[in-house]
């Protein structure tokens, strides 16, 4: 795809639309005539990038006229529609408004604490002073050798129940990182591995996780080397996209890994970390590429072109098994 398109997908992704607008402009003048099956993906982006609603609505009919079946970016378009005429006329007026029985109003509730009506709240507390009180009357007319007893077995601990969350098999595929690696100024990024619909991805606390219906998670075992002569904090020092076979560009998910790996670490210039990245991607779509957009040189600089790392010659064969590392000692 061609790099101003990307950035363009990227700008709407940020809430941009004049920047993709601009980026549109761009690719049409220097391609006065796009490939056919490049239209759909070219009317979508327009209407995105329209400020106007009613500019929109017509470019997302264009679309719909123009844009061939059993296409996907037809078939948002229509969903779009529909949904701009079902709350087309949501602002209605004060009097349209319908007012509420007195029997039918929402009744008052007591706060609740931590979820608990607080009537719930009070019942629970008189029934503890009671069984309190029954308690120490019990233990106040005891022996002490019989008190220690029931001490010991009222404050016993039962077991408590374990559970291990039941891994998917681990069906990542080993790449050669040289053949799918990008150099920037802040470092080198590379991918070594990938797992398609993994069945491994967990939260911070190694909690198992699932995707959003129709997704699946879309892993990406990533190598980074620190080059900007100080502390890369936040490494790979760029932001990540999953570029899907449909043209969209999908963000990482925040704060979740593949459980018992880590995620990639802070180091300092010249030296290496690495970890999982997780995507959460169509089941229609397969990842065709990894995007880095660099930060720019300076405040209010220009916007460096993306770069962009194809997966198209990964071999789905070959399985992976090795040890993820976060110290600074490791080569890449």
């Amino acid at each position: 795809m061609d790099q101003k398109l990307i950035k363009a997908n990227i700008a709407l992704y940020n809430g941009s639309r004049s920047e993709a607008h601009r980026l549109l402009g761009e690719y049409a003048a220097e391609n006065s005539h796009p490939e056919p099956e490049m239209t759909p993906l070219l009317l979508w982006l327009d209407a995105q990038a329209q400020d106007d609603r009613t500019a929109r609505t017509e470019k997302l009919t264009l679309l719909v006229e123009k844009g061939g079946k059993n296409n996907r970016y037809v078939e948002i378009a229509r969903e779009q529609l529909a949904w701009e005429q079902k709350y087309a006329d949501k602002n209605a007026p004060a009097e349209d408004v319908p007012v509420l029985p007195d029997d039918e109003k929402p009744k008052r509730r007591l706060p609740a604490v931590w979820g608990v009506d607080l009537k719930k709240v009070a019942v629970f507390a008189i029934i503890g002073i009671l069984i309190g009180a029954v308690l120490w009357a019990f233990l106040g007319n005891r022996p002490v050798e019989d008190d220690r007893s029931l001490v010991n077995l009222l404050t016993a601990t039962a077991p408590v129940a374990t559970t291990t969350p039941t891994l998917a098999p681990d069906r990542s595929v080993r790449i050669d990182p040289i053949q799918h690696e990008a150099e920037y100024p802040d470092g080198r990024l590379q991918i070594s591995a990938f797992e398609d619909d993994s069945g491994r991805v967990g939260d911070l606390r190694g909690n198992l996780q699932s995707s959003v219906a129709g997704t699946r998670f879309f892993a990406m075992h990533l190598i980074f080397e620190c080059a900007n002569d100080g502390t890369c904090s936040n490494p790979p020092e760029a932001a990540l996209f999953a570029l899907t076979s449909t043209g969209a560009t999908i963000p990482p998910v925040g704060d979740v890994g593949i459980i018992g790996e880590d995620l990639m670490q802070p180091v300092g210039s010249g030296s290496n970390t690495n970890g999982w990245v997780i995507f959460q991607i169509p089941r229609a779509s397969s990842v065709n590429a990894l995007v880095i957009l660099q930060r720019p040189a300076s405040v209010g600089g220009e916007q460096p072109d993306p770069i962009v790392i194809p997966l198209n010659n990964a071999s789905a064969e070959t399985p992976l098994d090795i040890t993820v590392e976060t110290t600074s000692d490791v080569n890449p």
